[in-house]
């Protein structure tokens, strides 16, 4: 089940559109074909959350979403993602050509 955030978090999460905002900690993860992710790793609750940054080409939003956001066929291709161990929250643009999928998860560390 996704949880949508507010406005003033889609607000935030638009504006690093262009350039996400890495202070605080958040480390490069992992980068592949045009797509980042980073992860900030919080000592008081032993999870991670992710900012993912990038773009498909070829891949359609609504698919990118469809298969991010189903839990249960991402855990086949997603060693990270665990049982009751991963939130997601989604706020998507449905009118952008573009991947338009704001992501952040908690997962538990370890």
């Amino acid at each position: 089940m996704a949880l949508m955030f507010g406005d003033e978090e889609f607000e935030m999460a638009w504006g690093e559109l262009d350039e996400p905002l890495l202070a605080g900690g958040w480390e490069l993860f992992t980068e592949t074909m045009g797509v980042r992710i980073y992860r900030l790793y919080s000592k008081e609750t032993g999870l991670y959350e992710y900012k993912v940054s990038g773009s498909l080409d070829g891949c359609p939003p609504e698919l990118c979403s469809e298969v991010y956001m189903d839990l249960n066929y991402r855990k086949h291709w997603d060693s990270y993602a665990k049982d009751d161990e991963t939130t997601v929250f989604d706020r998507t643009d449905p009118a952008s050509e573009e991947l338009s999928c704001f992501g952040s998860e908690l997962v538990k560390h370890g």
